[in-house]
């Protein structure tokens, strides 16, 4: 089941409510890197946000972009470009806080396991995307796998559980459902403190 991925997708929160669409409003950095709709994304230090490096703590996920170019035009997309949001030009994104919602992600080169849930992993391609769908790419990396407290961006919870969603060892695309482990909000997040 290989497939290009679509970044991090909202599915529920972790006590099992339905997620209801609530985001945030953020202001995007300037000379930000191009961003999609399900890129992991942090807080850059004049306070703003951008995708986050592989191995940051991520304050949420994108949903959204907004800004006003030179001419005065309202831009609102899937995607923003890179070097959009400068010191004339504000742009915004639109978010997911990510401590406490369960997300879908597809595994990046097919070799997980069922052994594998339970264990954390950071994001892979975080900065990869379509700019015809606005999708992003990022996808669950494999590599250092690590099952201490809080030691990478992302915890496996589950496989989806949908008909023809299996774990294969032959392709990529097997859909996980992950928590996010490293968040910039400290403290115990929805995954608890310990893990």
């Amino acid at each position: 089941m290989a497939g290009t991925g679509f970044g991090l997708k909202p599915l529920r929160k972790f006590d099992g409510s339905a997620y209801n669409g609530a985001v945030t409003r953020a202001r995007v950095a300037n000379s930000n890197s191009i961003m999609y709709i399900g890129t992991a994304i942090a807080t850059t230090t004049d306070g703003r946000v951008d995708q986050v490096a592989t191995t940051a703590e991520i304050r949420g996920v994108a949903m959204g972009f907004e800004w006003t170019d030179a001419n005065g035009y309202i831009h609102k997309d899937n995607y923003i470009p890179a070097s959009t949001a400068t010191a004339s030009i504000a742009a915004y994104v639109t978010y997911v806080e990510g401590r406490n919602i369960i997300f879908e992600l597809m595994d990046a080169s097919g070799t997980l396991t069922e052994e594998e849930i339970g264990l954390n992993y950071d994001t892979a391609s975080n900065s990869a995307g379509s700019t015809t769908t606005g999708l992003s790419t990022a996808k669950l990396g494999t590599a250092g796998a690590s099952s201490g407290v809080l030691t990478a961006q992302l915890r496996i919870l589950a496989l989806v559980d949908e008909p023809g969603n299996t774990i294969t060892s032959t392709s990529s695309g097997s859909r996980f459902e992950v928590g996010i482990n490293e968040t910039e909000f400290g403290g115990e997040d929805a995954l608890g403190s310990g893990i």
